[in-house]
């Protein structure tokens, strides 16, 4: 079983959405790959699986998986994280994590920026 890193649950805490980073999505998913353990897992049932598999071209199979995850956020997040993590995708994470780093925060209307370092301590 693979468990999550530190990393990974700041991610998994953190609020985004998947339209967040949807162009890394379209441009870094294996939606097949995706799809198949989302399906393993119970996020998508067998018809939304057989719905992205029927599609040929990489770029729509990647926006039907999307589509069906979407609709299922944030309660499957846990669940993708753990996919992109057995599905050598954790690249994926570690991007989103990186891009998160480099936009402003900003509580109570004041704008900061926080390193990696101070990320994880938090």
């Amino acid at each position: 079983m693979f468990e999550i890193s530190d990393s990974e649950n700041l991610l998994l805490s953190f609020p985004y959405e998947l339209k967040d980073h949807r162009s890394l999505f379209l441009e870094e998913l294996e939606p097949s790959k995706t799809a198949d353990y989302l399906f393993q897992f119970g996020v998508f049932d067998i018809d939304t699986h057989d719905e992205i598999e029927a599609v040929k071209e990489r770029m729509q199979r990647t926006q039907l998986v999307l589509h069906h995850l979407e609709r299922k956020f944030p309660d499957c997040m846990h669940t993708f994280v753990r996919v992109l993590r057995i599905s050598n995708q954790g690249y994926i994470i570690s991007e989103i994590l990186k891009r998160t780093n480099e936009k402003p925060l900003t509580p109570q209307g004041k704008n900061f920026y926080l390193s990696a370092d101070q990320i994880i301590r938090l």
